[in-house]
């Protein structure tokens, strides 16, 4: 059933016996004794096998199905009780704005001056009228409600809609005569912007129940019960759906109702959806942030409803966060019993901690004092249009030369969770990275239970040496570089390390409480295992998307990635060890085999702070432990039924992995201490990606500057081969180039990601600078395009930035190339992308301003 302006999608099989059916609409009436269309109108469902279809015969009636009779309500309650969302819904709770709006019919005396028998012919000489809070809405004639807002015109409405009906009555029930008469007006009801409002929709009796389809201006909400009757708030409330409630736009609202909802706008109007209850002034505006939502007139029975923002509507101010970065040296970073001349920001290792809520503002100044040149990288904000404060070196921008300045200037649109911060030139991000929360905006809530504490926890991988040398030496010699010396939490090493145990990362808790982890893998080149003794954690959210909760007593993050997960204080008071280590895919390739912890430190416990009772220690997977990487990577799912783009406009096939170059004649033999004489590199499509140095590519792309790179980047491999089998040594050596890939605005992506075991098979932290994806399936050995696709997940998959490739293996990522300019795509294994395990994405301007990347800033550093 659907009232007037409400739509319904519903599937039919075809799967009765070929022929001709009668599809058929006619009336629901709920209004008593009033008159009514009773008619039945019908179209033909005809089944092109069937034999009358063959002959185009009209002479055989078509089978009528039977309708319900036209005052069914019981049938309609049914119906709308049967909705409900495919996920669970993030529902506004903690109310700012609690409103009671009775709805329903009037009757008018006739006018001293209508003539009776021509302008009074409502029921015993009166005219139909109809409000809300006994407030008959009036339309202004001379400018619109939004206009006279805008402009500040006197006069033109009043902000003192009641927000509870002037006098309480029985209001399903035998209504007194002297309320049939509304107050005439054009009154909104003003709303602080982020105000979270519950309005109860009642219904009235006054001159007739009826069931009213009720239409909101420029929202959806959730509709979070409804019951028949006057609304009760002691009793009612226990009756409110807010896990999975249906969101809606337009509610066929039957009989007495109420209704729930937190709102911000400007002017938006809710009326009835029939004709003539908008002709007699059932309607009523909310002003500034504006919520309306309306109740069906006269019956018996409530509705409460909530109505939430469309996810493009801000519930409230963001906020512009200012922030200066020095980059420096500084000499006060004692590791491993050294103290180290270590790069870091604004003298703190690691970085400063930045929080935010969805919907602000970032302004960062980074000022460089260090020898390096310097970028930095926001890993997995999205950038809209803003490439130039993505950060990574000669792709969006040049260096912050020493001595020069950069602010990056971004908004976060939609996204909340945990994010990060890094260094995005040669390996300054070995010391220089920091968290980057996104709070929900004001006035929404976790999609689970708030938790009493939230603590960052930072996976690093330390060396005991600078890292720039380290890096460099790998590209003088064309070897692997030298292994770190210890991992990290939060910056130590723990106490399992020489000279570390004093300054062991605590992490406080108690018996009772949730702790909420935010774990980041800010390690260069090394995947890694999380676990804490004792105790399970529920993994809930990852690269700054929610996820459907699932237990496990270990996760593992590929460089760049990261997870939320709660963990329960729900153990003996005591202490325990949060520990990682490596996860080593590569075959027979020297890897960091320490452990670095913590301590999860209950405040109740009996031993003191200072006791040298040792912590329990947990159970870590083997180094090599890919089952258990591939249960968990597996258990990762989109809370909800998600909108995967499909009819494919870019269908890709990327095949990466290492490779090795043959010494050049030129080079010395120490210059070539790769396998067999020979230098490491690494390619995707056998392309090995070559960052230009005299101009960033974004600017290239802006400016129209030629010969800094090309648009023809493999679709495909140009060689098939059997790419986790033994490979042929001559696809061993990739082709060198700066080559992008170009993508129309807006195009349908699908990428499949296939690793190779050239060299060594090994998992590959893949990440997408500028966008987030659906990873929708993943698998080992070489994916088949017939076999595969049954693996598709198309209905819930997690969304990342940053996909881990399994070992020997391939995944699937889709997304939709809906911001414009060039998008670089590279493996997190730092050693990877010196090598060449990159290529980049650039996407077209689209139409108009919108779809286009804004200019660029004043202070953008020049190479």
């Amino acid at each position: 059933m659907l009232g007037p302006g409400q739509t319904t999608d519903v599937l039919i099989s075809g799967d009765q016996s070929p022929s001709r059916y009668y599809m058929a609409a006619r009336a629901y009436q709920s209004a008593q004794n009033a008159p009514f269309d009773n008619t039945t109108t019908t179209a033909i469902l005809e089944y092109k096998s069937s034999t009358c279809a063959a002959k185009n015969c009209s002479s055989n009636k078509p089978l009528m199905p039977p309708l319900p009779a036209y005052n069914d309500t019981a049938t309609v309650t049914t119906f709308t009780k049967s909705f409900r969302s495919t996920g669970k819904n993030f529902v506004p709770t903690d109310i700012d704005e609690n409103l009671f709006f009775t709805i329903g019919l009037g009757l008018n005396p006739c006018p001293p001056n209508f003539n009776k028998s021509s302008q009074c012919q409502g029921p015993n000489g009166t005219r139909f009228t109809a409000s809300m809070n006994n407030v008959s809405f009036v339309l202004p004639s001379n400018f619109s409600l939004l206009q006279a807002h805008h402009q500040r015109i006197q006069g033109v409405f009043t902000t003192d809609f009641p927000a509870n009906p002037p006098r309480k009555f029985d209001y399903t029930g035998n209504v007194s005569r002297s309320l049939f008469s509304p107050v005439a007006g054009t009154k909104l009801y003003r709303l602080k912007y982020g105000s979270r409002v519950q309005i109860v929709l009642q219904d009235t009796s006054i001159v007739t129940p009826e069931n009213h389809p009720i239409h909101l201006h420029g929202y959806d909400f959730y509709i979070i019960a409804q019951g028949f009757g006057n609304y009760n708030p002691r009793t009612d409330p226990s009756n409110f759906n807010l896990v999975d409630p249906h969101l809606s736009e337009t509610r066929l609202q039957c009989l007495c109702l109420a209704n729930a909802l937190p709102l911000g706008c400007s002017h938006h109007l809710g009326s009835c959806h029939g004709f003539l209850g908008r002709e007699w002034s059932w309607r009523i505006a909310v002003h500034r942030v504006i919520n309306s939502i309306f109740a069906n007139r006269h019956c018996s029975f409530f509705l409460a409803v909530l109505l939430l923002l469309a996810s493009t509507m801000s519930l409230a101010i963001a906020e512009i966060h200012h922030h200066d970065f020095v980059v420096c040296s500084s000499n006060k970073v004692k590791r491993l019993c050294k103290t180290h001349n270590s790069i870091t920001v604004n003298g703190m290792f690691p970085g400063p901690t930045l929080e935010v809520k969805n919907g602000d503002t970032l302004v960062v100044k980074v000022v460089n004092k260090a020898r390096y040149n310097v970028t930095i990288h926001w890993h997995g904000i999205r950038q809209m249009r803003t490439g130039w404060a993505d950060g990574p070196e000669f792709v969006t921008q040049c260096p912050i030369r020493p001595g020069g300045s950069y602010t990056y200037r971004f908004t976060i649109e939609g996204q909340e969770g945990t994010l990060w911060w890094h260094a995005h030139s040669s390996w300054l991000r070995a010391t220089v990275y920091g968290a980057l929360i996104i709070h929900p905006r004001e006035g929404s809530s976790y999609p689970f239970a708030k938790p009493k504490r939230e603590t960052p926890i930072l996976l690093g991988e330390w060396w005991d040496a600078n890292p720039i040398d380290v890096v460099r030496q790998s590209t003088r010699t064309g070897a692997a570089p030298n292994i770190s010396d210890a991992y990290t939490i939060n910056g130590q090493p723990g106490d399992l390390y020489n000279c570390s145990s004093e300054d062991t990362a605590i992490v406080p808790i108690d018996f009772g409480e949730s702790n909420l982890l935010r774990v980041i893998n800010a390690a260069l080149n090394q995947p890694l295992f999380f676990t804490v003794a004792n105790h399970k954690f529920t993994v809930v959210g990852a690269d700054a998307s929610y996820l459907k909760p699932f237990t496990t007593s270990v996760i593992m993050l590929g460089p760049g990635q990261t997870t939320d997960v709660l963990i329960s204080g729900d153990q003996l008071p005591g202490r325990y060890y949060m520990a990682a280590r490596a996860y080593q895919s590569a075959q027979n390739a020297p890897f960091d085999n320490t452990t670095t912890t913590a301590i999860l430190e209950y405040k109740s416990a009996l031993c003191p702070a200072q006791c040298t009772t040792k912590p329990s220690m947990p159970q870590l997977p083997a180094y090599n432990d890919t089952a258990t990487v591939t249960a968990f990577s597996g258990s990762l799912k989109s809370p909800r039924k998600v909108e995967v783009p499909t009819d494919i406009d870019e269908n890709l096939f990327f095949a990466f992995g290492l490779g090795l170059n043959n010494c050049p004649k030129n080079f010395r033999a120490r210059r070539c201490q790769g396998p067999n004489g020979t230098r490491f590199t690494a390619s995707m499509n056998n392309v090995s990606f070559v960052f230009p140095s005299d101009v960033a590519l974004l600017q290239a792309y802006h400016h129209k500057i030629p010969g800094i790179y090309t648009t023809d980047f493999p679709a495909s491999p140009p060689v098939k081969f059997d790419y986790t089998g033994n490979v042929s040594r001559s696809l061993y050596q990739p082709v060198p180039g700066t080559k992008l890939y170009r993508l129309n605005y807006g195009s349908r992506v699908q990428v499949v990601l296939q690793g190779t075991s050239i060299v060594t098979p090994e998992n590959h932290p893949i990440h997408l600078h500028g966008y987030d994806f659906y990873i929708i399936a993943e698998g080992f050995g070489n994916f088949n395009p017939e076999t595969h696709k049954s693996k598709f997940n198309l209905v819930d998959p997690p969304m990342r930035n940053t996909v881990a490739v399994p070992a020997n293996g391939w995944a699937v990522i889709r997304f939709v190339a809906d911001n414009p300019g060039v998008w670089l795509m590279h493996c997190h294994l730092d050693v990877h992308i010196t090598w060449g395990l990159a290529m980049a994405f650039l996407v077209d301007n689209g139409i108009g301003e919108l779809q286009s990347v804004e200019p660029p800033p004043a202070d953008l550093p020049i190479c």
